[in-house]
């Protein structure tokens, strides 16, 4: 708790600078003008809504550090979002009748070159949902047929081909008939991106976990470009896509992923929002608490809101 309330403060030190240097200057002017044994009363007044300023912005700080949805307004029409917590938790949050987002979102979910879901890196995206689905009481040869059959649809490659394969960067389209506790919809909208491959090593060893894969920055602006072509939804769901075994620094991502998201409005996309969904223990690993990610986040949204319109 006491290193939180640090962050707390250290979070707030610019603008509590900028409070205190106003009344500064203000108060210079002041007792240079008026004599201050015939207005204490005022000065006092004023010392104290000092304290109210600076105490208000402490406590509205604490509330947003402390809070696990982080909401930015682009503009009057489009909003991104910073999900903390698990993507399968922050999938359900999307869910929820109170956000009523569930019906209009595509969620994208990183893919191994094979094409086989079985393929999933440990502690991945992927990994997590197909577990949550079973947990549902669903198939994974069943969704696995359903990617097949889309794969093959749109890309035209057959995956029970062993002389085809999905290339880096390969963008599909699956919208899984499954039934969830937490959706009201049985249509679940994946938006599956080619990211990684196993090593020869990995592939000898049965090593799931021992991988290669594209950089993150070439492939966000694909998926909003996908996006857009598809013009079935108007709300886009990332997890820290590339951050797993690829080990891509989250700082980075948050860049490219509002990069992208500002090229999205730049060009007319029909999006209304972004959700993105990041694992606090992975910050933590990373170094990167919640107070700079809202400074990283608020100045870059900031800076693209102003200079596009």
């Amino acid at each position: 708790m006491f290193k939180f309330l640090i962050n707390v403060l250290s979070f707030s030190l610019t603008d509590m600078i900028r409070i205190l240097t106003f009344y500064i200057t203000v108060w210079g002017v002041a007792t240079t003008i008026f004599d201050f044994k015939e207005f204490k009363f005022y000065y006092l007044i004023f010392i104290v809504s000092l304290f109210i300023v600076l105490i208000t912005l402490l406590i509205k700080n604490f509330f947003k550090l402390k809070s696990k949805k982080l909401h930015f307004d682009f503009n009057s029409t489009r909003k991104f979002s910073i999900l903390l917590g698990d993507y399968l938790e922050n999938m359900q949050y999307i869910s929820d009748k109170k956000v009523n987002a569930e019906q209009n979102t595509l969620f994208v979910v990183g893919l191994d070159q094979s094409g086989l879901l079985e393929n999933a890196s440990n502690g991945s995206v992927l990994s997590d949902l197909l577990k949550l689905l079973e947990q549902e009481g669903i198939n994974r040869s069943d969704l696995q047929n359903q990617l097949n059959e889309c794969v093959k649809s749109q890309l035209n490659i057959d995956l029970n081909d062993s002389t085809q394969k999905l290339a880096l960067g390969d963008i599909v389209l699956v919208k899984f008939k499954a039934s969830l506790k937490f959706r009201t919809s049985n249509i679940l909208p994946i938006l599956f991106v080619v990211n990684s491959f196993k090593t020869a090593e990995g592939l000898k060893y049965n090593d799931l976990d021992n991988i290669k894969g594209i950089d993150s920055r070439k492939i966000i602006i694909d998926i909003y470009s996908k996006f857009h072509e598809l013009k079935q939804f108007d709300r886009l769901f990332l997890g820290a896509i590339g951050t797993n075994k690829l080990k891509f620094p989250y700082s980075i991502l948050i860049n490219e992923v509002i990069t992208g998201f500002a090229f999205a409005v730049a060009n007319n996309f029909e999006i209304k929002q972004v959700y993105f969904s990041i694992r606090e223990i992975d910050m933590e690993n990373q170094f990167l608490d919640r107070g700079n990610l809202i400074n990283q986040a608020t100045s870059l949204l900031k800076y693209y809101s102003n200079n596009i319109s």
